[in-house]
């Protein structure tokens, strides 16, 4: 869950959550995500400080045996003018 403390760019938090997603469907790790939503803020010129609570649970019958995780992102976006503007990722990146 991403959870934003102000509203900053409501265009910025769309992409930062929609690449967040896209990197966990792909199987990435907390500090996978993490690293995108940074890339993701400095690419728009905004500093990310990110917040996380991560909550685990062993016992859910519809996961016998294994360990459930879920995390909590708490995002602050800070702009910062003199950021460079970073050049568009590609296809591959």
């Amino acid at each position: 869950m991403i959870q934003f403390l102000t509203r900053s760019s409501p265009h910025v938090e769309r992409e930062i959550r929609a690449r967040a997603l896209e990197c966990f469907r792909r199987g990435g790790r907390l500090e996978q995500i993490c690293a995108e939503i940074n890339r993701t803020a400095l690419e728009n010129r905004f500093h990310a400080t990110i917040g996380l609570q991560e909550v685990t649970s062993g016992n859910m019958p519809s996961f016998p045996g294994e360990t459930v995780l879920a995390a909590l992102l708490i995002i602050d976006l800070a702009y910062d003018p003199s950021l460079p503007l970073l050049a568009p990722r590609t296809a591959d990146a």
